[in-house]
């Protein structure tokens, strides 16, 4: 009986619910009063009931997912759905998408062209980060952005600009950087919560197409002062769930 334990009390309130309820669960045996039964049937009816809740339990089971920016790996307790490369608009381009792709690493096709059609057009995306700011990352300049969509056992996911850590009740999956299109660029990129140690991928060939640039504070419509926001400092990140 041992094996069922975790479920005692629900079989506690089932085994003392009127037998109608028994009957619609369709377990195996019936008892009326009066019935010798058996250890072998009240054992069945048990394990019916425990298969029973186990997969209602499943079933209740949520889990969401992120989007893990410049990295390929997902963090402890994260499992990998796909990996992949960091794509959106040239930055010079005024059409197009507006937002930035996790393109899976291993593409599949539908009905093609390989013809220079140029409709809407999407690049891979290279950081510019020499010159920004940000000592420790100025070794990925025109190297290439990387993604991982990850997957954990909670409900709900949250990208928190401006801090590097998760409220009470949350787990932080990462923090990092905010990054976008140069604010003189023809493209709209997203506002995006790059990896803070991101991934030394793809070639230092200054390839351009979408482009991730750190972001600066800019004070007065934004408040700036003691232990709030910093003019020119660069904006920080956190991705949390759950």
């Amino acid at each position: 009986m041992a094996k069922f334990a975790k479920h005692k009390w629900w079989i506690l309130t089932i085994a003392l619910t009127v037998p109608v309820i028994a009957i619609a669960a369709d377990v195996p045996n019936i008892f009326t009063a009066g019935t010798v039964v058996s250890s072998s049937q009240v054992n069945a009816n048990f394990k019916n009931v425990s298969d029973r809740l186990t997969a209602l339990e499943a079933a209740g089971a949520r889990s969401t997912t992120y989007i893990r920016w410049g990295r390929t790996v997902c963090p402890t307790g994260a499992s990998v759905v796909y990996t992949g490369y960091a794509a959106g608009d040239h930055y010079t381009h005024t059409g197009s998408g507006g937002n930035t792709l996790c393109l899976h690493k291993t593409p599949e096709w539908l009905s093609y062209d390989d013809g220079d059609q140029n409709g809407a057009t999407i690049y891979g995306t290279e950081f510019e980060t020499a010159g920004y700011g940000l000592a420790p990352l100025v070794g990925l300049q025109n190297l290439d952005g990387t993604c991982v969509v990850c997957e954990v056992p909670r409900s709900s996911q949250l990208m928190i600009p401006g801090r590097i850590s998760c409220p009470t009740g949350y787990t932080l999956e990462y923090n990092g950087y905010i990054m976008a299109n140069h604010y003189t660029q023809a493209a709209k990129g997203s506002y995006l919560c790059v990896d803070a140690a991101p991934e030394l991928a793809g070639s230092s060939a200054n390839n351009d197409g979408n482009l991730w640039y750190p972001t600066e504070v800019e004070c007065g419509s934004l408040p700036c002062g003691p232990n709030g926001y910093v003019s020119n400092r660069e904006l920080a990140c956190a991705v949390c769930t759950k």
